[in-house]
């Protein structure tokens, strides 16, 4: 069999440095590889932020963050609005530190290591950061991976101050994102809910996040289990992954057991409601009941206490039953 080109469109091309494809096809983001893409297509043309963001749809701020990756790998440079082909890797350094920040905040902003308040972090700081701290390269380059796309200057913004303010290694942010990635749930929001929980729980070293994962991951098996029980799947919470955690792995519970509170908060409310099934569990354990047949017991026995001691009517008997489960909800 026999091939052939069509050389039509072939007659209009621009060159791709062979180091996109053999060092960065797999780092950079997809936004990062239109933005240059779209740059080396416009070469010898005079085009600004403004005239990207239209032409790719993004927000300026997003291209400004495509294009310092670029300069920052040493493929671009900037000299004042101009964009040209890199010449060295120190003097791309300087020409884009220079155009990120001017020299009279360089040396504070250098300085600047805590920041109150992720909000106060703005593009400049951000940017000269990443240029100038391999490590936070690293980072915000695992962060479009694990996202999936380009990530915003605020989600960048929110990832340094985890790192500046809470103290917590680069390894430690990427673990998070890995494990929110792996339960569905990787946005800015949650990595810093996280962030937050293992900040004040200490976890700063390899050793106590592998041990966090590893509850987490067994809370979410047994979580899942209960959301098995009563028919509701989703990714669960955080909430969620302790209450199965303290029912299945500290007090040992049997899937039997909590089944059948389910059914009673069910048949005692019409409804499922998780707090009166909390109640029902803990009432449980607090007595020592850890079979079906001691819960039957328990709940047999109530009611006969209830129309033994109690000469009510119907009415308050059918409201009473209710809580025959329970001592107090």
């Amino acid at each position: 069999m026999e091939y052939s080109i069509n050389l039509g469109i072939w007659n209009s091309v621009f060159a791709v440095p062979s180091v996109i494809v053999d060092e960065h096809i797999k780092l950079a983001g997809a936004t990062q590889l239109k933005v240059i893409l779209w740059i080396l297509r416009h070469s010898g043309e005079k085009f600004d932020i403004n005239d990207i963001s239209k032409a790719l749809n993004m927000h300026p701020a997003d291209v400004k963050d495509c294009m310092q990756y670029w300069i920052q790998v040493g493929v671009i440079s900037l000299n004042g609005s101009e964009i040209k082909p890199a010449e060295s890797k120190n003097q791309d350094k300087d020409e884009s530190t220079a155009d990120i920040v001017s020299e009279e905040k360089e040396d504070d902003k250098k300085e600047e290591k805590k920041i109150v308040n992720s909000n106060k972090i703005d593009f400049e700081y951000t940017a000269q950061r990443i240029a100038e701290d391999k490590n936070i390269a690293y980072l915000m380059n695992m962060a479009d991976s694990l996202y999936g796309r380009m990530t915003s200057f605020n989600d960048k913004s929110i990832l340094l101050f985890i790192h500046d303010n809470y103290g917590m290694p680069i390894e430690i942010i990427i673990m998070i994102m890995q494990y929110l990635k792996s339960v569905d749930r990787c946005y800015t929001k949650s990595i810093q809910h996280m962030a937050d929980i293992w900040w004040k729980k200490e976890i700063f070293d390899l050793d106590k996040a592998d041990k966090e994962i590893k509850r987490l991951e067994a809370g979410s098996k047994s979580a899942i289990k209960i959301q098995k029980i009563i028919g509701d799947y989703h990714t669960p919470t955080e909430q969620e992954i302790n209450t199965a955690e303290l029912w299945i792995d500290q007090w040992g519970l049997s899937e039997e057991l909590i089944r059948y509170a389910y059914e009673a908060c069910v048949d005692s409310l019409g409804k499922y409601q998780p707090g009166y099934m909390k109640k029902i569990i803990e009432n449980w354990h607090n007595k020592g009941i850890r079979t079906v047949e001691q819960a039957r017991k328990e709940t047999e026995s109530k009611r006969k206490s209830y129309k033994k001691n109690d000469d009510r009517s119907n009415a308050d008997w059918e409201m009473l039953k209710r809580f025959s489960v329970v001592d107090e909800v």
